[in-house]
């Protein structure tokens, strides 16, 4: 038997850390924060930003501009961060 434990650990996250959002009009389960993040694109650059993870399978399609609710406030996909080693599970966006 194998073990996918990207998505092993997601779902453990998940269950701990998750609340429901609504995604470009889909309510899903994310894990929202407020942390200091590179900048994909600009090299060397740090700062705040809100950012949304969410799992691939609930959330396929990103686009810039996607809105999202969270806790009531409204945001905006800035844009998808790259992939981590659990590309294949989870996608991180910044949000405006």
């Amino acid at each position: 038997m194998t073990v996918n434990f990207a998505q092993v650990t997601a779902d453990a996250c998940f269950s701990a850390f998750a609340e429901t959002v609504t995604f470009a009009g889909t309510e899903v389960q994310g894990i929202a924060e407020n942390e200091l993040v590179n900048v994909p694109g600009y090299e060397d650059l740090v700062e705040p930003r809100s950012t949304l993870t969410v799992r691939k399978a609930d959330v396929p399609t990103v686009q810039k501009g996607q809105p999202v609710i969270i806790r009531g406030q409204t945001y905006q996909v800035d844009q998808k961060m790259p992939d981590q080693s659990d590309f294949d599970v989870l996608v991180k966006v910044l949000l405006r």
